[in-house]
């Protein structure tokens, strides 16, 4: 791998799929911006932006600008991978725990000796946290046939790509042997079982199944019961019991009070005068009531 300064105003990780394939390169390892190397990039004139691709791994998918008004501390440094995942139809993968055909320099991998710290070593190089499964077989037809086989006798001292040798002469080893891989990232939270998810993954709630904890940001879990859809009609709105996680609907909020020479308005939007001068039960609820009581005051009407 190696960086190569490129440059763009809206750069992300589709337009660096594209780019590493141009340089006969396998994918994009990561991408980063700034101005890191002084002169040599301020004497260098900006000649790309706003690049927008439609497909990973085909430059003729991309349309860019060559008018600009940036700034060198935008050019984009990017790193590229001999190594690659791809599903069976060719495209690439780059999925948590998604399964592709190992390939290396567009051409497959043998598991001719493999073992995990190996697999971890390569899923470690193209950007992953871990190994998540690996196995070997002539499974993706077509893509593999029509491919040689690149890389072999892979050994690892360690789970870092740089401690690996392998060899590059392979032509007399077959497809049988191909390496599928499935790679993991760094989970973001932990369950109680220890069980990893990243942001934005769901699981039941271990504490009550009706409700759903989704893993955020800041590596916990937000609990929640899921959203229902139920329709209610005008007047009313959903309630959702915390708990059992039903929903039923409820009258809207009302609202009554009682003031002056003695108006009163009702829960239900009505207005009257009452002049009666006892005590009155004006609003209950459960063990909480609310009275009111008319007086006479220097001989006036009751209040």
């Amino acid at each position: 791998t190696g960086e190569k300064p490129h440059k763009t105003l809206h750069f992300n990780k589709a337009p660096s799929s594209n780019t590493c394939p141009y340089y006969r390169y396998a994918a994009a390892k990561h991408w980063r911006s700034g101005m890191d190397w002084g002169g040599v990039q301020a004497n260098k004139p900006i000649k790309l932006n706003d690049i927008v691709c439609t497909s990973n791994g085909a430059w003729d998918s991309c349309q860019f600008s060559t008018n600009h008004d940036c700034a060198h501390n935008e050019d984009v440094f990017l790193t590229c991978q001999d190594f690659v995942l791809v599903s069976e139809s060719g495209l690439l993968v780059t999925s948590h725990q998604a399964e592709g055909l190992l390939l290396y320099n567009d051409g497959t991998v043998s598991g001719f000796g493999f073992n995990d710290v190996i697999a971890t070593a390569i899923c470690r190089e193209m950007g992953y946290h871990a190994v998540h499964t690996w196995r070997t077989g002539h499974v993706f037809e077509s893509e593999q046939s029509d491919r040689s086989v690149s890389l072999g006798n892979v050994t690892c001292n360690s789970e870092v790509w740089s401690e690996c040798q392998a060899s590059q002469d392979v032509t007399d080893l077959s497809h049988d042997g191909d390496v599928l891989l499935a790679c993991e990232f760094a989970p973001d939270c932990l369950d109680e079982a220890g069980k990893g998810y990243l942001e934005g993954d769901v699981h039941p709630d271990p504490v009550n199944s009706a409700r759903i904890c989704t893993c955020t940001s800041d590596t916990s879990f937000s609990c929640a019961c899921p959203a229902s859809n139920l329709a209610c009609p005008g007047g009313s709105s959903r309630w959702t019991d915390e708990t059992s996680c039903r929903s039923t609907c409820v009258k809207d909020p009302g609202h009554c009070y009682s003031s002056g020479d003695p108006h009163y308005r009702t829960f239900d939007g009505k207005y009257y005068d009452f002049h009666g001068t006892c005590t009155y039960q004006a609003a209950s609820c459960d063990d909480f009531t609310v009275h009111l009581k008319n007086i006479d005051l220097y001989g006036r009407a009751p209040r």
